[in-house]
């Protein structure tokens, strides 16, 4: 029986505690005889090995040595070979208003747009985001829509005015990080993946990560995990995955500064280049979205001084041009100026108001005399 153990100094003996039985196995040799135990070694792992003796029907007495399995869960550091990191920024995320409700978002600098559902048919002209959650709409008459699930649902909120209201605004890229660890059996498990912190510049997320200490089968597997590191603004980072406290692997990444969400509509051409005077003819205007965002609007066309008509322009996309039917029957033979226009107040931050507006002289030949018209008796 194994004693106590005590352990002194120069003032008083102090007694340690017992030892504390955790677990207990047996062997009965092959001849189910006399067996004896003479040595006991533990290794790194808490696998005992026992070396001894042992009683065979044929040999008699023999070596023996027996290893029993210290059968827990251990924490494991894998090595870097095991740890496939990597970290990118997918953004910036933006959202445009438009007619009738319309909200369009975008998770990846508007390369892609996709619709959400305001709730409301009112127009909305802008919208701010305090980050990529919670954001607030506004639009005609007072109206204030707010959401705080990144534009999935959106609920009104009183303003206090009768007014119209007017904003927009980006965010910055939403960054998240990947880790995966492959390990060479199934006796390992993660079993926590850790929540990321942030230092200035680096992120960091501490896995929990253990191996089993008895057998297991030889089969290859991988665990892998998406870490959200939240909205992020242009730069430069450091994403660190520990294991256990322990340093593993560390990956860097870049977020670029996004191009600004501009609004640009131009009206780039007007034809034909003559009409007939009492015979309704088709003008064309053409629009072109010059900007960064789906834009709705309307056109107006003058002669002189008077409106031939307005169309309205719905939903065009960036970069994107659109060839619009004005018709129109000249009262009067000559030459008359075309003037087509975006209309005043429509699309009210574009950068470039210049190209808003075009201009055509025309030429109106005179109509064809009716049969019998202007001739003597």
């Amino acid at each position: 029986m194994e004693q106590p153990v005590v352990a002194h100094d120069s003032s008083s003996p102090v007694e340690a505690l017992a030892p504390v039985e955790k677990w207990a196995a047996r062997y009965n040799g092959p001849a189910n005889d006399s067996d004896a135990a003479y040595a006991l070694a533990v290794d790194g792992m808490g696998n005992v090995y026992v070396i001894g003796e042992s009683m065979e029907s044929v040999t008699g007495s023999d070596y023996a040595t027996i290893k029993y399995f210290s059968e827990s869960w251990v924490p494991f550091t894998p090595g870097t070979g095991q740890v496939e990191l990597g970290a990118r920024a997918v953004g910036p995320q933006g959202w445009a208003m438009g007619i009738g409700g319309t909200i369009r978002h975008t998770s990846d600098g508007g390369a892609t747009w996709g619709a959400q559902t305001s709730g409301t048919s009112q127009w909305l002209y802008g919208v701010v985001f305090g980050d990529s959650l919670h954001g607030w709409a506004v639009g005609d008459s007072g109206l204030i829509l707010h959401t705080s699930d990144g534009g999935t649902a959106w609920t009104p909120q009183a303003s206090g005015t009768p007014n119209t209201l007017a904003g927009v605004s980006f965010v910055g890229s939403v960054a998240t990080a990947d880790a995966a660890i492959t390990f060479g059996s199934a006796g390992y498990r993660v079993d926590g993946w850790g929540t990321v912190t942030q230092d200035g510049s680096t992120f960091r997320a501490d896995a929990t990560v253990s191996r089993w200490t008895g057998p297991s089968a030889t089969v290859m597997t991988r665990r892998s995990h998406t870490y959200d590191l939240g909205t992020v603004t242009p730069g430069s980072y450091t994403f660190e995955f520990y294991a256990n406290g322990t340093l593993v692997k560390s990956v860097p990444f870049s977020v670029s500064a996004a191009a600004p969400a501009l609004h640009d509509v131009a009206v780039t051409a007007i034809s034909p280049a003559s009409l007939t005077v009492g015979r309704r003819g088709t003008v064309y205007v053409t629009v072109e979205n010059q900007g960064k965002l789906t834009e709705s609007f309307t056109v107006e066309l003058y002669a002189g001084g008077s409106r031939v008509g307005t169309v309205m322009v719905k939903g065009l996309a960036a970069g994107k041009s659109r060839k619009l039917a004005f018709r129109w029957a000249p009262s009067s033979a000559g030459g008359c100026l075309l003037t087509a226009k975006v209309r005043d107040g429509d699309v009210p931050r574009d950068v470039d108001a210049g190209d808003r507006t075009a201009l055509k002289t025309v030429s109106v030949a005179p109509g064809l005399l009716k049969s019998g018209a202007g001739r003597g008796p």
